[in-house]
């Protein structure tokens, strides 16, 4: 029986690698579209990424979501250049914390790049605003700033 099911299970794995799609996991840093695990998925005509992770202690934990939607301009196949909106917000959750959410938006332009195999690096160049919503009043955190956000991600 466990000759049967490991047998099919690599049937499967190499229905799946043989399988023509792009679907991706990885992971993700940036500011306008969050930090993170991540899962992007391209169609036709755009591209959808979502981020998340929880990280920290019970004083201090933090939760970065974001999105972004992507739409292509060029692909050749082995890369790809896109523009892009993305959206996060940044929960500070913890029992010390001020539980302050910080909102952010972004856009700009983006270009993917498969490293080799299935290995995709991705460098996104947005113009990012943060704390959109202006949550803490007793300070002023609202910025306007370039950062880089960069994601590795594993196509399958």
């Amino acid at each position: 029986m466990k000759k049967k099911i490991f047998t099919l299970i690599i049937v499967i794995m190499m229905a799946i690698a043989g399988a023509e799609s792009d679907h991706n996991l990885g992971i993700a840093i940036g500011a306008a579209s969050g930090a993170g695990f991540s899962y992007r998925h391209y169609n036709d005509t755009y591209g959808y990424q979502v981020n998340f992770v929880a990280i920290g202690t019970k004083e201090y934990f933090f939760v970065p979501i974001g999105a972004k939607v992507m739409k292509p301009f060029h692909d050749i196949g082995f890369s790809k250049a896109y523009y892009f909106a993305a959206s996060s917000v940044l929960l500070d959750i913890g029992t010390e914390s001020e539980n302050d959410p910080i909102f952010s938006i972004g856009g700009g332009i983006g270009m993917e790049y498969t490293v080799k195999g299935n290995l995709k690096f991705s460098l996104d160049l947005p113009l990012t605003v943060a704390d959109v919503f202006k949550t803490s009043s007793n300070e002023v955190r609202f910025i306007i700033f370039p950062a880089p956000e960069i994601s590795l991600y594993y196509n399958f």
